[in-house]
């Protein structure tokens, strides 16, 4: 066999390898609870604001001029109360933060533990995989909740008063690269465009004349088509192509991929961006600073 037909074979192979091991990770992890596990919509619980009238944010007033600062985090459903990945939910000093895979026991330990900080959350748990929370500084509006269209997890849209201005954030947990019945190899390469319907399914509750950050697990990374249609949209990644937001650790060794995105439209300027590297979730926090474009 000639060494060119040798060396294509090897990295096929090696190919292969990564996405099974991929894959196989991820059916280990949070984003492996199936359509059949009532994790998506059927499995989410009401809103709660549980906040005192007299409950007030101890950070120092933030204007304008001050960068928004914003975070993304999947916090794996299994970790409920863990304290590393809540000292990483703090370290990043977020203005407003969306989490992924909240579950009910996941919401009353943010509530014991990270109340102070943010005076206004809302939260859509679920079990296993499927709940999304919210956390902000200012005030908070529940605005859409999209049942995603492929049966897994919803897409949902939130207003938050800033002092920037009226913001929107799609919080985001799409579609896991893995087939219906939990095979690896297959549905990493099937599932792109269960994922595509989800987010055009989602963005029909976009306001247009709203600003909008879109933001989360979105199970790709900046080739996916899903990632594709925001960036269609006009929205930008706050993170580089190359920068690793999940890790996996094998036998083989360790995987990383980006799968966590924070995207923003053209009313921001990108001040900042970095992962915290921190927390004991598969997923790290991502942290994005913010300016409007145009005072």
């Amino acid at each position: 066999m000639k060494r060119v037909a040798i060396d294509k074979l090897w990295l096929a192979c090696a190919a292969t390898a990564a996405v099974l091991a991929l894959a196989g990770a991820l059916s280990a992890s949070g984003c492996s609870r199936s359509r059949g596990q009532a994790s998506g919509p059927a499995a989410i619980g009401p809103v709660l604001t549980p906040d005192p009238p007299d409950q007030a944010d101890p950070s120092p007033p933030a204007s304008s001029a001050d960068p928004l600062v914003v975070m993304t985090y999947n916090v794996n459903f299994g970790l409920a109360g863990d304290e590393d990945t809540l000292a990483a939910l703090r370290s990043g000093q977020a203005d407003l933060v969306v989490l992924e895979e909240v579950t009910p026991a996941w919401q009353r330990s943010l509530e014991d533990r990270v109340a102070d900080r943010y005076p206004h959350r809302l939260y859509r748990a679920a079990r296993a995989a499927g709940g999304l929370a919210v956390l902000s500084r200012w005030p908070l509006e529940d605005a859409d909740l999209v049942a995603s269209p492929v049966g897994w997890f919803p897409g949902w849209r939130v207003l938050a008063e800033t002092p920037l201005g009226k913001v929107q954030l799609l919080a985001l947990h799409l579609r896991p690269p893995l087939s219906d019945r939990g095979a690896a190899f297959g549905g990493y390469f099937i599932t792109a465009k269960d994922r595509r319907a989800e987010i055009e399914a989602y963005w029909k509750t976009i306001d247009p004349a709203l600003p909008v950050l879109a933001l989360g697990d979105l199970n790709e990374d900046q080739s996916g088509s899903a990632v594709g249609f925001l960036h269609d949209r006009g929205l930008r990644d706050a993170l580089p192509a190359d920068t690793m937001t999940w890790r996996w650790d094998t036998s083989a060794g360790r995987i990383q991929w980006q799968l966590d995105h924070i995207l923003y439209d053209e009313t921001f300027t990108l001040v900042s961006a970095e992962v915290v590297n921190a927390g004991r979730s598969d997923h790290l926090p991502v942290l994005a600073r913010l300016r409007l474009a145009r005072p």
